[in-house]
């Protein structure tokens, strides 16, 4: 949980200032040894600077054991974290799997039900439809009307063709007409103006 892992951070920065702490504390008491070794003091000076800093030592050897073992811990329980995680990521998956897997089943019982309501009312069709017999007497008589609409069509377009010609016919006369018309009017204009001329 987040919470867990913010509190375990938290202390593994404390264990970390600690050990710093710790380590500045160990750095003076050498150089306090130092001191009073160089200095040519009583050996009783002596060993006392130098059991303080062993003390400190074991202190900060004791501080990082605590550490070390904090971060395993805590490198354990991150592991077991990721396991979790993919397990649960596996079941997802296989969860949607199967999730996809039941929508196909559903489209496919949907697609077999269409076909069964279909075959129903095709049933239900062939049950409502005529004989044999009566087909075949209403499709004669279809034919027939059939061959008679042929017929009737066949005398339209006989006709309309005939008259077609006609109209044709009589579009060329009064083109012909109208053409005479014009070159008579163009000779009456023409004697005029001929006339007029003369003195």
């Amino acid at each position: 949980p987040k919470m867990e892992k913010e509190a375990e951070e938290g202390i593994i920065r404390q264990r970390l200032l600690m050990r710093e702490v710790t380590l500045k504390r160990a750095a003076k008491k050498f150089l306090a040894l130092q001191e009073v070794v160089e200095s040519g003091r009583p050996e009783t000076e002596c060993a006392e600077a130098q059991q303080a800093l062993l003390r400190e030592l074991m202190m900060y050897e004791r501080a990082m054991q605590k550490a070390e073992d904090l971060c395993a811990t805590y490198d354990e329980e991150k592991r077991d974290y990721e396991a979790l995680c993919n397990s649960r990521a596996e079941q997802i998956a296989q969860a949607e799997k199967e999730l996809e897997s039941l929508k196909h089943l559903l489209d496919e019982e949907r697609v077999s039900m269409q076909h069964m309501e279909e075959y129903a009312a095709l049933r239900k069709a062939i049950g409502e439809r005529p004989s044999s017999q009566e087909s075949e007497r209403e499709i004669a008589r279809l034919e027939s009307e059939v061959a008679e609409l042929q017929h009737n069509t066949d005398d339209v377009n006989s006709r309309l063709d005939t008259r077609t010609k006609q109209f044709s016919l009589l579009i060329h006369t009064v083109n012909l007409l109208g053409a005479e018309l014009e070159a008579e009017k163009a000779e009456k204009s023409e004697g005029v103006a001929t006339a007029d001329k003369k003195p």
